[in-house]
């Protein structure tokens, strides 16, 4: 993994973090996730000579990924998975909406924990 590309990706999480504080933060906090892991899959698309996505969506990596890039890959797409839910229109700050929230904050977590050791 690129430097560049983990300090990009420090940058998004704390974007997010940011967007989340209140109500009316709610949609730039879906626009960010959505860079964070259009980002992140076209990065991991590129490092690992993977097809690279238009759009978010989930990324399988070759067998001959890093150990890393497989992780980094794993938690994008259950970010991608979490951000379905929170991510429609109607859903801000509903019951639904901080549910899916925790479970996003749990894989920004691990996400910026593995950047850390990488």
């Amino acid at each position: 993994m690129l430097e560049n590309d983990r300090r990009s990706y420090l940058r998004h999480i704390d974007a997010i973090r940011t967007a989340a504080r209140t109500p009316e933060q709610v949609y730039v906090l879906r626009s960010r996730l959505r860079r964070l892991l259009v980002q992140a899959q076209r990065s991991l698309a590129r490092d690992c000579g993977a097809e690279l996505p238009r759009a978010p969506g989930y990324l399988q990596l070759p067998s001959a990924a890093s150990a890393t890039d497989r992780e980094i890959a794993t938690i994008a797409n259950q970010l991608f998975s979490a951000s379905r839910t929170i991510c429609q229109p109607s859903e801000a700050f509903d019951e639904r909406w901080r549910s899916g929230w925790l479970r996003v904050q749990t894989y920004l977590n691990d996400l910026e924990r593995l950047l850390a050791k990488a």
